[in-house]
């Protein structure tokens, strides 16, 4: 992961920007019912097609009326789906997960911004306050945003990213 990275070669590593990010053990009993169940049935047609019955309106929340991220999110969510060609890699991620008794954040030595929603449902902002505890990083919470806040609110995130690379020019 992009932790591991800065964590294990900082002189190689000049910045980084982590937007809903997952940066401690996840815990699928704390996801909503719904979300649990989704992740069962992800792996091939069956996952995609009811995937595309829920999402305009499990997003459609989250867009907020703006109907252009909505298709963004939309797109998104096509291009991760069927699950299976992804499969092996994200149970991989799962059982590195599992077996990980700590993450690197007080290792990394990089200039660090830290980019996620009060509302996230898929990584819960606890994860955006525990990447906040790298030395010097800087938390930039979105308010009411949820998990694609970089889509919804693409102008706050861009205006801060933008900032953030500004202020680390070399």
């Amino acid at each position: 992961s992009a932790l591991q990275f800065a964590a294990r070669h900082g002189s190689r590593c000049r910045g980084l920007i982590m937007v809903s990010a997952v940066s401690q053990r996840i815990v699928m009993e704390d996801f909503p019912a719904w979300a649990r169940a989704l992740d069962h049935v992800m792996s091939g047609k069956v996952g995609a097609w009811i995937l595309s019955r829920l999402a305009p309106s499990i997003l459609g929340a989250e867009a907020k009326g703006d109907t252009a991220a909505l298709a963004e999110m939309m797109a998104y969510m096509e291009s991760v789906t069927p699950y299976g060609p992804r499969a092996a890699g994200q149970d991989n991620d799962l059982v590195q997960d599992r077996q990980s008794t700590s993450w690197p954040l007080r290792d990394i030595k990089c200039p660090t911004l830290v980019i996620h929603g009060t509302a996230d449902w898929m990584v819960p902002p606890l994860h955006g306050d525990s990447s906040a505890t790298i030395p010097g990083a800087r938390l930039f919470r979105i308010d009411g945003a949820g998990h694609f806040a970089l889509i919804v609110h693409r102008a706050r995130v861009d205006s801060a990213i933008a900032a953030f690379m500004a202020e680390h020019r070399d």
